[in-house]
């Protein structure tokens, strides 16, 4: 980062072992000083860029036992015993930086662990100016592949909390990382919330039922440790978390404050929890449950744990006029992780120069799949000046555009082929500057395009795909296109929006350019509102393209900006859903040039989907309905989501219909049996109300029906 080159390495072979703590750093120029470990991991790419190092990303220094560094009596250098210092503490127990170009040494310190409570794995590590000021930053990473888990909150609080473990290692630690908030803007600062893991996910009827928390079961226990009398609140705590409930987070680790600051150091909290694991039936499948503030019992926000699956993209098949060959791989351990890039390009034929990811990806049946017109130029969403950059692999990966590649690891000129893995932290492949469903470029060394490739996501046995667009077709023309693939637990990932808009040649949008996208809540373009069901403050100063839980479902441009009405876009968005109870297909899609709407289009299933019509039911489960369906299918429920606000009652009174998608792949066949099946029960299709909708005509139907009926008699009275 910012030129300097090299890493720290932390290596304790157990937790009765002191920490080995090797220090290799190049390119200093004797701009920095102090560096310590931080609270908090560095997140993923971030604009600008300088900001992923500030306090309220990173927190403090790491300093569980409260050291106070101001007391005359805190050493100011190396020299004293390491329980002195503050545990994050690394140039005031080794060796400063100051005045240094370069450093390579190893220290012993016993006060550094990588095991338990006061671990600093998954954390991070600021190197400083020598007046204090933040300068670059890492995070300090695990000693091998992790498994990821996530609760993702919507409201009343909004974030996440990260669960980190080892791979197949279930008794090693687990990180737990918090990032929350009050999504009202307005709403006081609250402590000493009791938060837990319980023993079910959610299953009220839908996600935001009132009282869905209450579905939740008990504190997930599975030692059956006993809480029935008083002396449990004084056998639980930090210090004894084996005589806790697994599930009793608070208990074991500490109560979180809330406050509506989203972003900021006030929502994040860190701990490593010695007691949890999350495979094998672990924390995956439950839910974190968040009681009121002062340790009260009411339960005031809850969410469910679904397993983060590893992201993976490559390059897809090459087009352009030489002979293609090879493949590019990119893949993250965790989400907010470096991006491995593992590079393979042969038939190359020392023609190549640079290569690129570029910002949009190829159309299909286009005769130019490499132009410019066709995919942009480089993928650089930060706005970076590339005439800025350093000569090719002489820089760090920050100090290039996204997309730059071949900027931040060298060129292929004069190559035959390439061999090569890389790793950067800049090139993400989820959340809004992800590279995935974009295309790679490898250039001439003049400049000009050789090949191109799609870089799509990588398949994913577990994973369906479900798609759905919006139509435009009056005053703006073309397309909005959604895609987003899920997966059994009811996770699932970023939505990926492609818009291919143009404005029409019609007076008052003759000269629109740009306008704003919206999700309005109803169907048929009849202005309900925007589509905001996590009640979420409209228009909030939080919400933004880093904070996206803060938006309203359906301010894509609040978080997104202006849409382009002359050429293509990509987005990827994560407040955006097709599945689920919160799914946008079948509301509509608003475009805005103020206050003004200038297009509207409904948000149509491209998956497979369905109508079924039945007698009126008493109180309609979505649910069951969903079960049936599902059975009849023989698909996972979760795969299937009711549309809109259904079921809608037909006009004779005496029916109901629900319209409802499928993820992935089913035959027409199959989908076509739903109708009839006797699994369907209450809800199987019925003549009379098939029948009755069937008869049922619009004004001037009849008229013209007995008219046609009436000229074709004639001739036969007639005769």
């Amino acid at each position: 980062m910012l030129g300097i080159k090299g890493h720290l390495r932390f290596e304790q072979p157990s937790p009765f072992d002191v920490t080995e703590f090797r220090l290799n750093l190049t390119n200093l120029q004797s701009r920095v000083g102090p560096y310590h470990v931080h609270k908090f991991p560095v997140r993923s790419v971030r604009s600008p860029v300088s900001s992923i190092c500030s306090n309220d990303d990173l927190g403090g220094h790491w300093n569980p036992f409260g050291l106070n560094t101001s007391a005359p009596t805190y050493p100011k250098r190396p020299g004293s015993t390491f329980d002195m210092y503050e545990v994050g503490d690394l140039s005031g127990k080794h060796l400063f930086l100051t005045g240094l170009n370069e450093v390579d040494a190893v220290f012993n310190d016993s006060s550094l662990p990588l095991f338990g409570p006061n671990s600093i794995v998954g954390r991070s590590v600021v190197i400083h100016q020598g007046n204090g000021a933040r300068f670059v930053c890492a995070s300090i990473s695990y000693p091998g592949d992790v498994s990821v888990a996530r609760a993702r909150f919507r409201s009343p609080v909004v974030g996440e909390i990260w669960f980190t473990q080892l791979k197949n290692h279930p008794l090693s630690d687990v990180s737990i990382f918090l990032d929350l908030s009050y999504g009202n803007p307005t709403a006081k600062p609250t402590k000493h919330h009791s938060w837990h893991v319980h023993t079910h996910p959610i299953s009220s009827e839908r996600d935001d039922d009132e009282g869905s928390c209450g579905t939740t079961g008990e504190h997930w226990n599975p030692s059956n440790v006993s809480t029935d009398n008083s002396s449990y609140a004084l056998r639980c705590g930090p210090s004894s978390p084996l005589s806790c409930q697994v599930g009793d987070l608070s208990g074991k680790l500490h109560t979180i404050d809330l406050s509506p600051r989203v972003g900021t150091v006030e929502a994040k909290n860190f701990f490593t929890d010695v007691t949890s694991w999350l495979s094998e039936s672990g924390l995956a499948g439950r839910s974190v449950v968040i009681h009121q503030e002062e340790r009260g019992s009411l339960r005031v926000a809850c969410a469910n744990i679904t397993r983060v699956r590893r992201p993976e993209a490559s390059s897809g098949g090459w087009f352009g006029p030489e002979t293609s060959g090879g493949q590019i791989v990119f893949s993250q351990d965790f989400p907010h992780g470096p991006t491995s890039v593992n590079v393979s390009l042969v038939n190359l034929s020392s023609l190549a120069g640079g290569y690129h990811v570029h910002i949009l990806p190829i159309q299909q049946g286009s005769t130019e799949p490499c132009s410019n017109a066709n995919i942009r130029g480089h993928f650089n969403p930060l706005g970076w000046n590339a005439s800025s950059s350093p000569a090719p692999g002489a820089g760090t990966v920050d100090q290039y555009e996204i997309g730059d590649i071949s900027g931040k690891f060298g060129m292929l000129s004069g190559l035959g082929q390439l061999q090569a893995a890389y790793v950067d932290p800049s090139l993400p492949l989820t959340g809004p500057y992800s590279i995935v469903g974009r295309s790679l470029v490898v250039h001439y060394q003049n400049g000009s395009r050789m090949r191109c490739a799609d870089i799509q996501a990588a398949r994913d046995p577990d994973g369906q795909w479900i798609s759905a667009k919006a139509v435009f077709n009056a005053s703006v023309t073309g397309a909005v296109s959604l895609r987003q693939r899920v997966f059994p637990d009811g996770g699932g990932s970023d939505v990926t929006v492609e818009v291919a808009l143009q404005s029409s040649p019609q007076e008052d949008v003759r000269t629109l350019t740009e306008a704003f996208l919206f999700i309005d809540r109803g169907r048929g373009c009849r202005g309900g509102g925007t589509f905001n069901p996590f009640n979420m403050t409209l228009g909030s100063s939080a919400c933004s393209l880093e904070n996206p839980l803060s938006c309203a479902v359906g301010e894509i441009s609040a978080r997104q900006g202006a849409i382009s009405l002359t050429e293509r876009r990509v987005l990827t968005d994560s407040s955006v859903e097709l599945s689920g109870d919160f799914t946008v297909v079948h509301r509509s899609l608003v475009l805005k040039n103020g206050s003004s709407v200038v297009a509207c289009a409904d948000i149509l299933p491209e998956s497979p989907s369905a109508e079924q019509t039945f007698p009126s039911v008493a109180r309609f489960s979505r649910y069951d309905f969903r079960k049936r369906v599902a059975s009849v299918l023989q698909v996972e429920i979760v795969r299937i989501t009711i549309l809109g606000d259904f079921p809608s009652p037909q006009p004779d009174g005496h029916c109901q219909k629900v319209s409802f998608m499928i993820s992935g792949h089913v035959s027409t066949k199959l989908l076509k049996s739903v109708k009839t099946s006797e699994k369907m029960g209450p809800f199987k299709e019925s003549q009379s109300c098939t029948k009755s909708a069937g008869n049922l005509f619009k004004p001037g139907t009849l008229l013209l029906c007995c008219m046609f009926a009436a000229a074709h008699l004639l001739p036969l009275v007639l005769h």
